[in-house]
């Protein structure tokens, strides 16, 4: 898990993606949907965020937003951080799900535009986009 204490937007979304990239895929099921975690060990954009000794948050099946609902402690350290951030998270969520490069830059571009983001493991996710 990737934690936020003490970083900044920029340093976690750069460290997510570099994170994706790595990985070289998105997350998926078993039923080829977009996963928060998988039992291969891979996660999507907000699953590198959570914990992963909880199987029940891996497997969650909703959008970030139905996944901040979720209250206590299953989201981890990074809890408030997830909150605070909701448009980002949702930004960097729909950038891990679409598989096609036009999406990818489409989202890479709301990330500068609106987070003043700019990332090179962000470029480095949008070329590994299918054409």
């Amino acid at each position: 898990m990737i934690t936020v204490k003490g970083k900044c937007n920029s340093e976690i979304v750069e460290e997510v993606f570099g994170a994706l990239v790595t990985q070289g895929v998105r997350c998926m099921d078993n039923e080829g949907t977009c996963s928060y975690g998988n039992p291969d060990g891979q996660h999507c954009a907000i699953g590198m965020l959570l914990p992963d000794t909880n199987p029940a948050i891996m497997r969650f099946s909703g959008g970030a937003l139905e996944l901040l609902k979720i209250g206590g402690s299953a989201l981890g350290e990074n809890e408030m951080w997830l909150r605070d951030n909701r448009g980002l998270i949702c930004t960097m969520q729909s950038m891990h799900d679409v598989p096609d490069l036009k999406s990818r830059l489409r989202y890479r571009n709301r990330l500068r535009d609106n987070y003043e983001i700019d990332s090179k493991s962000v470029d480095a996710w949008v070329k590994l986009g299918e054409d």
